[in-house]
Order: structure tokens, then sequence, then C-alpha cells
């Protein structure tokens, strides 16, 4: 698939192709710093294991996106 049509299948959606595989990212490390098996996993790793190569990157929008820090997320305190 080319670029264009890729871009061309998100034309009336409401986020950019970026956007929605940022968001798929996140939730998948949201899933991440749930999960009670990974609790020893940094979160370095758990964001570079879904794609985000900058941790600050990772934690800006990890913020934008919950509202608070992954370490804050991860120790329970969204529940």
């Amino acid at each position: 698939m080319s670029l264009r049509a890729l871009h061309a299948l998100f034309a009336e959606e409401p986020d950019s192709v970026a956007a929605h595989i940022r968001r798929r990212r996140l939730r998948r490390c949201a899933r991440d710093l749930r999960d009670p098996r990974l609790a020893e996993m940094p979160v370095l790793a758990r964001a570079t294991r879904h794609g985000f190569g900058d941790i600050r990157g990772f934690e800006r929008a990890f913020r934008a996106a919950y509202g608070m820090t992954p370490g804050r997320y991860r120790s329970g305190v969204h529940e």
C-alpha cells in the first residue's frame, strides 16, 4: 500500500495516521503498566517495546493522553 493510499483511508477520520498509531501504542503501554506480571520492567523498556524511542517524548504523549505520568499511572492512581 502506498503512503498516499494510507492517508486517503484516514481522510474522513478525526485523527491522522500518526495520531492513530500513537494512540494504539499508548494503549498498549498503559496495558503493560497495569499488568502486575510486568511490575519489574522499567517504564522505558515498556515504551520502547511499543515503538517509542525517546522517553521524554513518550512521557509527554502519555501525560497528554492519560493526564498523568506513566510512573503515577503504574502505581495505580488511575483506579
